[in-house]
């Protein structure tokens, strides 16, 4: 029977809190309740600070300059909304065509179902690879230049 006031072993204490045993020492440490660090603060002298921000270290060690105190952004697409806006998808079809995946041979009208299932169904998330398995039936021969296939078929 374990009661409230026993003080648990240092393994225990890693395991609980999934603590890498390589700190075990500094755990060791703690729970003695050893101090030989000096306290670090600051004081800010004004609401103008005197620190500034040099560089931001990753967990792995790189160290990285700062983007103007910020965080940098990037936009971001899914693999789904690429393929439907940058692929022959991206098109209206006409009278008489329709998209096709050479892949399975399925045929659909509607543009964001064949971007999921070219996505989805076959893990093409690559541009080239989404328009090359890509196809448009047209039953009337219109030909349009937007609808050609890359590699020059149909």
């Amino acid at each position: 029977m374990k009661y409230c006031d026993e003080t648990p072993s240092v393994a225990s204490m890693l395991g609980r809190n999934m603590i890498d045993p390589k700190y075990a020492n500094f755990v060791e440490a703690v729970m003695n309740g050893d101090d030989d660090g000096k306290p670090e603060s600051f004081v800010r002298a004004s609401l103008r600070s005197e620190w500034q921000l040099e560089a931001i270290i990753d967990r792995d060690g790189e160290e990285n300059l700062p983007g103007g105190g910020g965080v940098d952004m990037a936009p971001l697409k899914m693999p789904v909304q690429r393929v439907l806006q940058e692929t022959r998808l991206q098109h209206d079809l006409k009278k008489g065509e329709m998209w096709r995946c050479s892949e399975c041979n399925v045929g659909v009208y509607d543009t964001l179902w064949m971007a999921r299932h070219l996505v989805e169904e076959h893990g093409l998330d690559r541009l080239e690879s989404a328009d090359h398995v890509l196809h448009v039936e047209d039953y009337f021969d219109k030909d349009r230049e937007c609808m050609r296939h890359p590699a020059g078929g149909d």
